[in-house]
């Protein structure tokens, strides 16, 4: 009996995307617009995070300059973690490829296991008028 909710629960687990072996969102996936980013733990971009691993935006608001579009997103540990995020652009969409990783100063150190939700400015090379938004994981 035991045995048999093992492999269940495995295999519940892989069905859901759990593991390392996740899939990335599928292409025509768009990430929702959210109503409003209170509550949420504002970040700074920053490129010098080691170990950077990919992240999903949650959802996404328009940002307070039109050339930026404001991500959500769920950050583990941050007094320890940081993010980068680099966004890729074409005429009809926005791709954020949203990265989190330990911050330099944090390697090594004991961190908190907690996670916020936060929001991040991502720029744009031109102004996000009525492109889609998508995440690239």
């Amino acid at each position: 009996m035991r045995q048999g909710f093992g492999i269940a629960l495995v295999a519940s687990l892989l069905a859901v995307g759990v593991g390392a072996g996740s899939p990335v969102a599928a292409a025509d996936d768009a990430v929702p617009e959210a109503a409003t980013t209170e509550g949420r733990q504002t970040v700074v971009d920053d490129p010098s995070i080691v170990g950077a691993r990919p992240l999903h935006v949650d959802a996404w608001s328009p940002a307070g300059s039109a050339d930026a579009v404001s991500v959500q997103f769920t950050l583990a540990s941050p007094g320890c973690s940081g993010v980068h995020a680099v966004a890729r652009e074409t005429d009809t969409s926005v791709t954020v490829e949203l990265r989190q990783g330990t911050r330099p100063g944090a390697v090594g150190r004991m961190c908190s296991m907690i996670v916020v939700p936060a929001t991040l400015d991502v720029a744009l090379q031109s102004p996000l008028g009525d492109r889609t938004v998508f995440s690239a994981f």
